[in-house]
């Protein structure tokens, strides 16, 4: 939910040659272009760091709230299909039953 320069300070916290960030769904495409001029930004790529491949995936799933970074389940598994070889997978979206509970479930599920 911050900017740019919310999101520089955060990112000056760390180290950056041990940093790899995505962008989440309410990121704005001011903190994509920090991610990418401190290059950080693991979104649809794969770093190598001490012989681990480290493979990214932002933004989130359609939602009912119209966020500002979202992708269909199809450009997911477009972006996921390049990725050759992945050792960590990082993505912004948990798992399918791991931790994807939302306060606004009751939404989600009167849209059934």
């Amino acid at each position: 939910f911050g900017d740019y320069n919310e999101a520089k300070n955060i990112i000056s916290l760390f180290p950056k040659d041990k940093l790899l960030a995505v962008p989440g769904n309410c990121d704005t495409y001011d903190v994509i272009r920090l991610l990418e001029d401190e290059n950080v930004n693991l979104h649809a790529k794969c770093k190598k760091i001490n012989n681990l491949i480290f493979c990214g995936i932002g933004y989130s799933l359609i939602t009912p709230f119209n966020t500002p970074l979202e992708l269909t389940e199809e450009e997911i598994s477009n972006i996921l299909k390049n990725f050759e070889k992945c050792d960590v997978l990082i993505s912004h979206t948990p798992p399918y039953l791991a931790c994807d509970k939302l306060l606004a479930k009751k939404m989600l599920d009167q849209k059934k």
